[in-house]
């Protein structure tokens, strides 16, 4: 669908090419050149989101001051739903 310029209107604010929509796809791109024409823009988006999950896990642990996740415990995390009270509270 993005490979022939038919981006949902939704899309269309962040760009109008995959190098424009996914932030992570020029590294992807540059990182496994010999097999760049098989990077679905689904893989890309995965990777992204990770890449999102990532950066904001090194934010949380920098504030908190702890620099590996070995330090992080069930104190440090607060659940913002009840499904996820509901699974920390499981852990237990």
């Amino acid at each position: 669908m993005i490979e022939q310029r038919n981006i949902p209107a939704a899309y269309r604010k962040f760009g109008e090419s995959i190098d424009d929509i996914f932030r992570e796809s020029k590294h992807l791109r540059y990182r496994y050149q010999e097999k760049k024409t098989e990077i679905t823009p689904g893989a890309i988006g995965v990777y992204s989101y990770i890449h999102r999950l990532k950066s904001g896990m090194r934010l949380f642990m920098t504030l908190n001051r702890k620099f590996d996740l070995k330090y992080i415990d069930q104190s440090d995390v607060i659940p913002l739903t009840q499904q996820a009270e509901k699974f920390l509270n499981d852990l237990n």
